[in-house]
């Protein structure tokens, strides 16, 4: 076979051309779509990572939830009622003598009224079966009118008051 055979045979072969720039263009936007996918993603477990730990270093001092009931008892102050000598008749009721506290008589929750607890949900923590123990919209609120200058205004919820009153001694509550 001669050159010029072997030059006119290269030719009439159809070698293929590389990928046009309309296909580089794709691969690069795909690349860099995957690593802002990847980065976002790495921000996220970090962000998570984070609030796990914070969560597991403030939380590992926390009683069990059961203590809770045990531990609100030891301090209750039992209403002291005075009967007559047959046991019949009240002669005397001492309300707790510290301030706000009042007369108390303690009841099971099956023994309240569902209207009762309806209302005391109502006033105290209107997203109380929507928010998993607390409220950032009322965070918030609370914290713009506070900031403002405006009539300050309280943001906890049930589970926040519940803890504030339980668990943190009253010399330490703000």
């Amino acid at each position: 076979m001669t050159h010029a055979e072997r030059v006119a045979r290269l030719r009439r072969r159809r070698i293929p051309a590389g990928p046009g720039p309309g296909v580089i263009l794709l691969r690069l936007a795909l690349a860099l779509m995957f690593i802002a996918v990847l980065a976002v993603g790495l921000v996220i477990l970090s962000a998570a990572a984070t609030v796990a730990s914070v969560y597991s270093y403030f939380a590992q001092d926390l009683p069990d939830a059961s203590a809770l009931e045990q531990i609100q008892q030891n301090d209750a102050f039992e209403t002291v009622k005075i009967y007559d000598r047959t046991g019949q008749h009240l002669l005397y009721e001492v309300p707790d003598p510290r301030p706000f506290r009042g007369d108390r008589t303690y009841l099971r929750i099956d023994e309240i009224p569902q209207v009762l607890k309806d209302a005391t949900i109502a006033l105290e923590d209107r997203s109380f079966y929507q928010n998993p123990g607390v409220d950032p919209r009322g965070f918030a609120r609370a914290l713009v009118s506070t900031l403002s200058g405006s009539r300050v205004q309280g943001g906890s919820t049930i589970m926040i008051q519940l803890i504030k009153n339980v668990l943190i001694p009253p010399e330490e509550r703000a």
